[in-house]
């Protein structure tokens, strides 16, 4: 299930979306950078972390209505339960910075604001098999080196581009 409407609001021009997950024991999402959700949390526990596992937010046991009011630039939610974990997401974005889920990957090489990635993959916590590549323009300079494991900020698929590439401590944290 998945609804899509843009409205106006003394605030400014807003896109509400809402959609249905489920989540086995273990999932999580890609890292996001997005503005508040209104999670209907109707089975398990959600728990949202940061960079470097920090925790952000919980919201359960089910069931139970949530706000979750993103402060950090980069986060994630997982089902750190042993039962699934359902829930009913509505999302509401400034039309001017919707929510993107961000790339996790090794940066593979860099030159000047171009960096190529090799993709990872969250649901197994390493790579794509076959690998998947991309090559991303980026509107600041990297800071992050061959080798090193990152997260976009920001990312367009459409125009394989980034603001930045975050340094990750450890592999999809």
């Amino acid at each position: 299930m998945l609804n899509i409407e843009t409205h106006e609001l003394p605030q400014g021009r807003v896109r509400i979306t809402s959609t249905e997950r489920t989540h086995p024991p273990g999932a999580r999402t890609p890292f996001h950078t997005s503005g508040p959700k209104i999670i209907h949390l109707m089975t398990g526990t959600l728990t949202a972390y940061g960079l470097g596992g920090k925790h952000l937010y919980s919201c359960g046991p089910a069931p139970r209505v949530c706000f979750f009011n993103p402060k950090e630039a980069l986060w994630f939610f997982r089902n750190d339960f042993s039962e699934p974990m359902r829930f009913v997401l509505l999302a509401i974005d400034s039309v001017s910075y919707l929510t993107i889920h961000e790339v996790v990957g090794e940066v593979e090489s860099v030159n000047g604001q171009t960096a190529l990635i090799n993709q990872g993959n969250v649901l197994t916590g390493g790579f794509f098999d076959p690998p998947k590549k991309i090559t991303l323009s980026l509107t600041t300079p990297p800071q992050a080196r061959v080798g090193d494991l990152i997260v976009t900020r920001r990312y367009q698929e459409s125009t394989q581009s980034a603001e930045a590439l975050v340094k990750l401590g450890s592999k999809w944290q």
